[in-house]
């Protein structure tokens, strides 16, 4: 049982669009070699996107997600008031 009020939602995407070092690695030709200077740009722009959403809640909390294949959603739910 969850406490009747609003709630916000943080959900983090881990795509092959959004955050994917893998691909971006691969976009570079980096396959062979890679450098340092190299590494720290992937670490820069590899992130996962961010949305915020907020829900009203009575008895229940329900989030439902439909996931590319490869896909990772990570919630981070924080109750607001009530």
């Amino acid at each position: 049982m969850i406490k009747k009020g609003r709630y916000r939602i943080k959900r983090y995407i881990l795509n092959r669009e959004h955050g994917s070092i893998f691909d971006e690695w691969l976009n570079m030709n980096s396959t062979y070699n890679i450098k340092k200077e190299e590494i720290d740009y992937l670490k820069q722009i590899c992130v996962p996107k961010q949305t915020v959403f907020y829900v009203e809640s009575i008895d229940e909390l329900r989030i439902e997600s439909c996931l590319s294949p490869h896909e990772v959603n990570f919630y981070e739910v924080t109750f607001e008031y009530s």
